[in-house]
């Protein structure tokens, strides 16, 4: 992350905030870098983690029912006062059943760097999730794996604007909501 972030430091300018997954050596990086700009964790990648742990597609049992029930109260709150108390609430159910080994994942998959869960409470322009940003990061790799390597760094450079470029100004057309196609 060292020398990716060195490389693009120069262009990142003054971010307003910044999304990530999770990863350890980017939110240590971050925090070093931007110490007063906000990170949010995604919190549908949170999510998927704990339904690693507790089956959450098709729950097998009333515990995972019940998981996955109190979890989405934590991950989803309309508020961060909220998501606390649904995480306090939780843990004292965890407590309850001090031998459940599940519970215990799901609490410490939860507590880890929770509170860059709850950034976009306070930040009402970033969003709980990067799905945005994981479609384009999608969009880059399909195409950019079209090619076999660039023999110039600038070549390099014009194909990403231009891929950027395509992106940024083409017609949402998949969108559920009618105000959100062109």
């Amino acid at each position: 992350y060292q020398k990716l972030f060195l490389k693009a430091k120069a262009e990142i300018a003054q971010p307003k905030g910044f999304f990530c997954d999770g990863e350890l050596g980017l939110l240590k990086l971050l925090k070093e870098q931007y110490p007063v700009v906000p990170t949010q964790l995604c919190v549908f990648h949170k999510y998927s983690r704990v339904g690693q742990i507790a089956c959450f597609v098709h729950p097998k049992s009333d515990l995972d029912r019940e998981i996955k029930r109190r979890v989405e109260k934590v991950l989803f709150a309309p508020t961060r006062d909220k998501a606390i108390v649904a995480l306090s609430e939780l843990m004292q159910y965890a407590n309850d059943r001090p031998k459940n080994k599940k519970l215990k994942q799901v609490i410490g998959v939860l507590k880890r760097n929770f509170e860059l869960l709850l950034t976009h409470y306070d930040n009402p322009e970033m969003s709980p999730y990067n799905n945005v940003l994981e479609g384009f990061n999608y969009l880059i790799k399909r195409r950019t794996r079209l090619m076999k390597g660039f023999k110039k760094p600038l070549n390099i450079a014009r194909w990403l604007k231009l891929l950027i470029m395509d992106w940024r100004f083409h017609t949402l057309t998949e969108s559920e909501f009618k105000n959100r196609r062109g």
